[in-house]
């Protein structure tokens, strides 16, 4: 049976100043003076920076302050990943395929010496 409450983080309390509104959402993202947010219906929301009271806009720059310094994060580490996993397959396929064709030229050329042998003894 199902249970209530699911298994995700539960949702933020939201208070709109300018409405005197409170309602239950997700922080997405602040960007360009505009916040967005997901609520209980999954529906996205857009609203302005300034809708919201002191203690929301102060939760909602620390969260774009650490969704930034993560992001910046992990731009460095790939950074220093000269080749993308994607890049050494690439590589390696084109090695196995150089591989197998210098192989198979070796082994026709034998072949080659064997026939052009076989035909001088006659």
């Amino acid at each position: 049976m199902a249970h209530e409450g699911g298994h995700g983080v539960p949702l933020k309390d939201w208070t709109l100043e300018s409405k005197k509104e409170t309602f239950k959402a997700d922080f997405i993202k602040y960007d360009q003076n505009e916040v967005w947010l997901n609520d209980q219906s999954h529906r996205l929301l857009k609203f302005s920076f300034s809708d919201f009271s002191a203690k929301d806009q102060k939760y909602i720059l620390d969260r774009h302050e650490v969704i930034l310094s993560l992001n910046n994060n992990k731009a460095s580490e790939r950074a220093y990943l000269p080749f993308s996993i994607s890049k050494i397959w690439l590589i390696l396929f084109g090695g196995a395929l150089l591989l197998f064709s210098t192989f198979q030229f070796i082994k026709r050329k034998k072949r080659f010496h064997l026939t052009y042998g076989i035909l001088e003894l006659l």
